[in-house]
């Protein structure tokens, strides 16, 4: 039996700092289990329902190494989830009763369609296991080359800071308009 052996040791190399995974050749990559990878190809329901299922299973294992924890270390927490699978570095903000997300590209513009909705619904996931299977909502409210900034709530909420987000209203305002009863702007 023939037993070939290669040299892995420079083929990835981890920057968890900027949550970002590159091969030995500089291109960034993703490691993600199979089930999230097969469903990558199939249609945004599925990746949806693939990533929310991961980030429950996440989030749970979560939830016991940060109960009791401040909000800076469950950040932490949720930035080395995402690091270790290369898929940018989130930093939770909170903003009144707003939940908002940073999340730092690994790579200019790396997350293109179908990641952005995978990212978006393991970060749904985790959130909802965190918070006792309440529905999260995860929607971009801001988009640059390097960054998002999303926005997570209820569904209603979320819809409102999308709406914001696609007619142009500034994020204060939004937040603003959220906080009002009525969520007009």
């Amino acid at each position: 039996m023939n037993r070939a052996s290669i040299d892995v040791s420079e083929q990835l190399r981890f920057d968890l700092s900027r949550g970002r995974i590159a091969s030995g050749a500089g291109d960034s990559v993703a490691v993600l289990p199979l089930s999230l990878l097969a469903a990558l190809g199939d249609s945004e329901e599925r990746i949806a329902q693939e990533g929310r299922a991961f980030g429950q299973a996440r989030g749970r294992e979560m939830a016991s190494r940060i109960a009791g924890k401040t909000l800076s270390e469950f950040s932490s927490e949720l930035a080395g989830l995402f690091a270790l699978m290369g898929l940018g570095r989130p930093a939770i903000e909170v903003y009144g009763d707003a939940l908002l997300v940073r999340l730092a590209l690994p790579a200019s513009n790396a997350l293109e369609a179908p990641l952005q909705a995978l990212v978006l619904a393991v970060l749904g996931g985790v959130l909802e296991a965190l918070g006792q299977n309440a529905p999260f909502h995860v929607v971009p409210v801001e988009k640059t080359a390097d960054e998002w900034l999303l926005f997570a709530g209820n569904e209603t909420a979320a819809n409102l800071m999308q709406r914001a987000a696609s007619i142009g209203i500034s994020l204060p305002k939004a937040l603003t308009a959220l906080g009002d009863s009525a969520g007009d702007f």
